[in-house]
């Protein structure tokens, strides 16, 4: 398989044990869609162990937040919580200042349980050692159909042009 965007990034989520999702643009693409997309949106169990192992990574990527709070009060539960019920927070951007490019969207306003979504995970293998997580398809339309965005329903309808493919 050809290199992945942000393999090494992936390597270290699950090095460190972070229970994560792939979804958005990367999701679209690994189930065959052919599409832009530069950056990596993910979801995580917003547990507090497993924001601390995604805390880790993110310093040992030196990606940056534009929120004018400290790592440990943005990536504690009960804020992330707060902001997304008084501020309508829906994600949480990572960026590299030398590569802006680069970056992580940590999408933390979810339309359903982490936990249900987790269940239904796919694994995907991209090299003999390395799988990574990513939302079920089923789940990433739902997901896309909720955010709704023109992009967003283009996404869902080319993966339901790529289902009807498969199946004929």
């Amino acid at each position: 398989m050809e290199e992945v965007l942000y393999e090494d990034f992936f390597e270290a989520l699950e090095r460190n044990k972070v229970k994560y999702l792939a979804v958005g643009g990367i999701a679209v693409l690994i189930y065959g869609v052919i599409r832009v997309t530069v950056d990596l949106d993910l979801v995580i169990d917003l547990e507090e162990e497993n924001i601390k192992r995604f805390t880790k990574v993110i310093k040992k990527f030196k990606y940056k937040w534009k929120i004018p709070v400290s790592l440990k009060d943005l990536m504690n539960p009960e804020n992330i919580k707060k902001w997304i019920r008084k501020k309508n927070l829906k994600a949480i951007n990572f960026y590299k200042e030398d590569d802006p490019l680069d970056s992580v969207d940590l999408i933390v306003d979810l339309p359903f349980s982490f936990k249900e979504i987790y269940k239904r995970k796919k694994v995907v293998r991209i090299r003999e050692d390395l799988s990574i997580k990513v939302i079920s398809l089923k789940d990433l339309k739902r997901m896309k159909r909720k955010a709704s965005r023109p992009k967003d329903l283009a996404d869902v309808d080319a993966l339901e042009r790529m289902e009807k493919i498969e199946k004929d």
